[in-house]
């Protein structure tokens, strides 16, 4: 299926535990809706975009798909960006990051990323430029060569940091919530002081 011309990759699963009749997407949002990673999507704003895909993909395969509000989360990533001065001061800090270790993770150290990896959850520190010069950058620059030198201008200096927490995690976080984590729950911000 495809939205604005990125993929959402749709898949049903074959399993007990989970719910029949259910289908599982996966796809990011910040590149559905920019075409990119570079800028980042907000909470706030995901309701919205979803109810959109959602009625695409009711016409699309002539079904009617539960209101978003009820979509349940299985996998959600999380991230944060340091915008610093220069590429340079970005390769320092994270440089400045390898002293350091997460408990229970294998820790995973490349030139441009630490990170660090879990059967529940996953986190990397990672400088976006190079990530974006190797992932983005050309297919961009075909398209639209002005506003591909302009993010890659706009990703220099920037340090991420993003937390992969997957249903496991999240069920553990959330095991209050009758139903696990769900969509209509990104609307305030307030589930984010519990990860």
């Amino acid at each position: 299926f495809y939205h604005n011309g990125q993929n959402i990759h749709l898949f049903a699963l074959l399993n007990e535990k989970l719910p029949k009749h259910a289908l599982y997407a996966e796809f990011s949002i910040p590149k559905l809706v920019y075409g990119h990673n570079v800028y980042l999507y907000y909470p706030e704003q995901i309701l919205q975009l979803l109810e959109v895909i959602r009625t695409e993909m009711s016409e699309c395969f002539k079904v009617q798909f539960v209101p978003v509000s009820e979509w349940v989360i299985h996998r959600l990533d999380l991230c944060y960006a340091w915008n610093l001065p220069s590429q340079d001061i970005a390769q320092a800090l994270l440089e400045a990051l390898r002293g350091y270790s997460y408990p229970r993770k294998k820790t995973n150290h490349y030139e441009t990323s630490i990170g660090y990896r879990g059967k529940a959850y996953s986190g990397i520190f990672y400088l976006k430029h190079p990530e974006f010069m190797d992932k983005d950058f050309e297919n961009l620059h075909d398209i639209d060569p002005e506003f591909a030198e302009t993010l890659k201008t706009t990703s220099q200096g920037l340090l991420r940091f993003e937390m992969q927490l997957r249903k496991a995690k999240l069920d553990d976080l959330f095991k209050n919530r009758n139903g696990g984590l769900q969509i209509k729950d990104l609307e305030s911000r307030d589930f984010l002081s519990k990860t």
